[in-house]
């Protein structure tokens, strides 16, 4: 006898246990899919490699990638929360909504605890770099600086001027993140001398330190690649130690990057086979030798891993949020010139 559609739904569902996406698996995705990219820099690269491999799997779907980078991703975000038509609104934004949501941000429009989570594609190695121009050669040479030091930014809200500020407070240094920098303007400022100092994720760093243009003189995070050497001081041997819970934090908003989100409206039966579809992208040969040719590193974790990281990390974020206003008002501060 045929199989039912709620039959249909619940083979799908198991699919999660298998990791591959059921024969009839595509057949149940009847809304169209449509992919938001919610940053100018580092996310579209992804998105896109992902969205390739992931349109085999939907032979009949229509599947649209868009790029929405407005507001440093929140528009981006915004209208995935929202996403309860036709078509089905997915993607990735920057994880500086996550600080943002920690700090009780309550005006953007969604909430970021209850978005459904597809997967992560990548661990994000952060580094902040100095750029040969200012003089600067290493992070004791960044603190003993008595001046603010410029840090162009996107923006006083984007994920690098959120990192600024705690590192300021945590490393007792003066970085004044300065908005109106795009991801190319950044690193133009820095070889012209607009600015001496930014934080950023190593694949779009790279270009800068391979033409020695840039020096990293911190990592934020823990990772092996040829182009940084492991002399780089990382953050958590150098934080103060009392404040370490949130170097923990930036450690953990660097492992749970490139984040695919669904809206807390999607039915059970299509995040199961966007789950499934998910684990046997990233598992294919193709995906991994597509990823390699183009030069990014992938990290992956599944749907239901990231949902209970993301729990985990809300669950405490009465007590986080209190560490990371008092850094964040701490480092803007010192950015000013001042003290605490």
């Amino acid at each position: 006898m045929p199989l039912s559609r709620r039959r249909l739904l619940a083979v799908a569902g198991s699919a999660l246990l298998a990791g591959a996406l059921p024969a009839n698996g595509a057949a149940l995705m009847t809304r169209r899919l449509r992919f938001l990219i919610g940053s100018s820099t580092g996310y579209a690269e992804y998105s896109r490699l992902f969205m390739k491999h992931l349109a085999p799997l939907f032979p009949d779907l229509r599947i649209d990638v868009e790029s929405v980078p407005e507001a440093d991703g929140r528009l981006a975000a915004k209208r995935i929360f929202e996403s309860a038509a036709d078509p089905l609104e997915i993607g990735m934004f920057e994880t500086s909504l996550l600080y943002a949501a920690l700090l009780g941000e309550d005006d953007t429009g969604f909430e970021f605890a209850k978005f459904r989570w597809v997967g992560k594609l990548a661990t994000d190695p952060r580094l902040l770099i100095v750029s040969k121009s200012s003089g600067l050669h290493t992070l004791d040479e960044l603190k003993a600086r008595k001046d603010p030091v410029i840090f162009p930014t996107s923006s006083i809200t984007s994920r690098s001027s959120v990192e600024a500020y705690l590192l300021n407070a945590l490393l007792q240094l003066r970085m004044k993140p300065v908005p109106g920098f795009t991801g190319a303007q950044r690193q133009l400022a820095l070889v012209n001398g607009e600015g001496q100092t930014v934080a950023g994720s190593y694949p779009s760093l790279r270009g800068l330190i391979e033409n020695e243009g840039a020096i990293p003189v911190l990592r934020l995070n823990e990772f092996e690649l040829p182009g940084v050497s492991k002399s780089v001081p990382l953050l958590r041997d150098v934080a103060t130690k009392p404040l370490s819970p949130i170097v923990d934090l930036i450690e953990q908003s660097g492992r749970l990057s490139r984040l695919i989100a669904a809206p807390p409206k999607i039915a059970e039966s299509e995040l199961a086979i966007l789950w499934a579809a998910f684990n046997q992208v990233v598992a294919s040969a193709a995906f991994i030798a597509d990823a390699a040719k183009q030069g990014l590193p992938i990290e992956t974790l599944p749907g239901d891993t990231v949902t209970r990281e993301i729990a985990s990390l809300f669950a405490r974020k009465d007590k986080i949020a209190v560490d990371l206003a008092a850094l964040t008002t701490c480092g803007q501060k010192l950015a000013d010139g001042g003290a605490c």
